[in-house]
């Protein structure tokens, strides 16, 4: 499950928006 490392590595801020930002990727 690399649900929360994608977004972490693909987004340079996760920090900002860590919930809609892997969701998005999830969806």
């Amino acid at each position: 499950q690399a649900v929360g490392a994608v977004p972490f590595n693909f987004q340079p801020k996760p920090y900002r928006t860590p919930r809609p930002t892997w969701k998005r990727y999830q969806e």
